[in-house]
């Protein structure tokens, strides 16, 4: 059995576990705080701190959950990730029965749905980066945006996030397109 799969007692099953696997550090927090702030579900939040395309992730993901007891997310974001790299992430994701999630151009743009609805015009890191300061009321977003304090501070307006993201998706539904964000889908399934 695989090391994070459910364990058993004298035979009896423990409720069934999620998995997410993310990239690094923002995104564990964020989720282990908003599992910790709805407290919905057995869930149980895999980093993978180095920078690793989305394939990588999924790869990751595949050789550590052998056993099918549990369900498992994969949340990436397009970063350096080529069109040809997150075509086969999704490819293996579906193919192993994970669900994948996704942010272009990163994760931060889900931090931003937080805090005001997003446009079909392209952004950048470092436009989101200005407007977290700006929202959160600080000087230094990206250096400190994994920090617990301020990742509650965000994960606060969570409802507000899955609404401005579903509006998004509305205009734009193509993870190809910059700004994409599907990670309102994971909140509401999981959360919600």
């Amino acid at each position: 059995m695989s090391r994070f799969g459910p364990r058993t007692s004298k035979g009896l099953k423990t409720s069934k576990t999620i998995y997410i696997f993310c990239e690094g550090k923002t995104e564990e927090v964020y989720f282990s705080k908003l599992n910790q702030m709805t407290k919905k579900a057995n869930v149980k939040v895999v980093p993978k701190e180095v920078k690793m395309s989305g394939l990588e992730l999924v790869e990751f993901a595949v050789r550590a959950e052998k056993s099918k007891p549990s369900e498992v997310y994969i949340v990436f974001d397009k970063d350096l990730n080529t069109i040809s790299k997150i075509q086969k992430a999704y490819a293996l994701a579906k193919k192993n029965g994970f669900k994948v999630h996704f942010t272009n151009i990163c994760f931060e743009l889900w931090f931003l749905l937080h805090y005001e609805r997003v446009n079909n015009n392209p952004i950048t890191d470092s436009q989101l980066y200005k407007k977290m300061n700006r929202h959160i009321n600080i000087q230094d977003y990206k250096n400190r945006k994994a920090e617990q304090k301020l990742v509650h501070q965000v994960a606060k307006n969570f409802s507000f996030a899955v609404a401005n993201n579903d509006e998004l998706l509305k205009i734009n539904s193509y993870w190809g397109n910059n700004p994409y964000s599907d990670i309102s889908v994971l909140v509401k399934e999981i959360f919600l």
